[in-house]
């Protein structure tokens, strides 16, 4: 998948969230504000996910799998952090299992990479959310491919007939600006008249 800037808000989510409360609360979408959690336990969290390399720079971590990966870093140097200080960039996929792990310190987050929106809450498998990653991601790809497709053609170059090399010499000479040139071919074509 693409390098991508990934963003996080906190969001209240679509389901009873016993840190959050309740579709009851009004509407599920709504901003909340971002709460602050201890950053050993957040950095706790992301070095455990099974399946991945984390690699540590003070308060900035590279996640790798494979040949993907994604950056995340921290602004504040507080010993308590919140998504206001979160910065994330690279794969969307591993972000996404990454917010689902921090899930119990975060809450319902509502995550955006390019054209894709989701609301990450807990109420549905981290697959299905990948799934509509995926698809999306896909949809934009071919529609990308698709105005590739149908716009203009780039301008036919027309070949010209080979010609001899006196015509292309004197083409030359009318192209060049440089003095240096029109000296060195005047003295060549004296020569040759002259033989």
């Amino acid at each position: 998948m693409p390098d991508s800037s990934i963003r996080l808000r906190p969001v209240r989510g679509r389901v009873v969230d016993p840190y959050r409360g309740t579709l009851d609360d009004g509407d599920p979408f709504e901003l909340r504000d971002a709460d602050t959690q201890p950053f050993d336990e957040l950095a706790l969290a992301i070095r455990a996910y099974p399946g991945v390399r984390v690699h540590v720079a003070g308060r900035r971590f590279r996640v790798t799998r494979g040949h993907d990966e994604l950056r995340i870093g921290f602004a504040s140097a507080g010993r308590r952090v919140s998504l206001d200080d979160a910065v994330l960039e690279g794969d969307a996929v591993l972000a996404i299992e990454i917010v689902f792990a921090l899930l119990p310190l975060l809450g319902a987050v509502e995550l955006r990479a390019g054209a894709f929106v989701e609301v990450i809450d807990g109420h549905e498998q981290v697959d299905a959310v990948i799934l509509r990653y995926r698809t999306c991601w896909i949809d934009a790809a071919l529609q990308l491919a698709d105005q590739l497709r149908t716009a203009l053609p780039p301008p036919r170059l027309e070949l010209q007939p080979p010609r001899d090399w006196a015509s292309l010499a004197l083409d030359a000479l009318r192209a060049s600006r440089t003095p240096l040139v029109v000296v060195v071919a005047v003295i060549l074509i004296a020569f040759l008249v002259a033989r």
